[in-house]
């Protein structure tokens, strides 16, 4: 996991000039919460589930952890909570394992944000989330995710048929 995170954090390093200092805070504090659940030695991870993290769904855990924890400004704390929540999701949706709606916290962001800005912090973080796994792998996503990140950003959370979902999970 500390390598993933620290790939994930590289490819950010490298994207610096294309992001202003704002958006590169936002991602930076993503991507050092986002597998938090992960880790941790077995009393803080016993603490967590006794204060009701669900360990077991990392991103709603990592998520929970970091509103706990921080204590950024109100706008900042909740677009990082919404994008920690949210992180892998859109590779999930690719692969077929969840559904299009779980992408639906994103929504509210629509109100908060410009729609350019948020395309751009959603567009980031996947190329550093995916090409955290593989760098291959974002070159062969890259085109599905600026699909759903589009189709997120219309308020268009049309599910994939089920067959279609059956074949990316193959």
């Amino acid at each position: 996991t500390l390598q993933y995170v620290l790939r994930s954090l590289e490819l950010l390093e490298q994207c610096k000039d294309k992001l202003s200092a704002w958006q590169y805070d936002v991602l930076e504090a993503v991507l050092q919460w986002s597998e938090v659940a992960k880790g941790g030695l077995e009393p803080q991870r016993k603490i967590w589930l006794e204060q009701g993290f669900p360990l077991a769904i990392h991103n709603l855990a990592s998520a929970e952890i970091y509103r706990k924890e921080t204590k950024e400004s109100e706008k900042d704390r909740e677009l990082i909570y919404t994008l920690i929540q949210t992180h892998g999701i859109i590779g999930q949706n690719i692969r077929g394992e969840v559904s299009v709606c779980e992408n639906k916290p994103l929504l509210a962001l629509r109100e908060t944000i410009e729609e350019q800005e948020l395309h751009t912090l959603l567009y980031y973080l996947n190329y550093c989330v995916i090409g955290g796994v593989s760098l291959e792998l974002w070159q062969k996503v890259e085109q599905r995710v600026e699909g759903i990140i589009t189709a997120v950003l219309s308020g268009k959370l049309t599910e994939y048929a089920p067959e279609d979902r059956i074949r990316a999970l193959s």
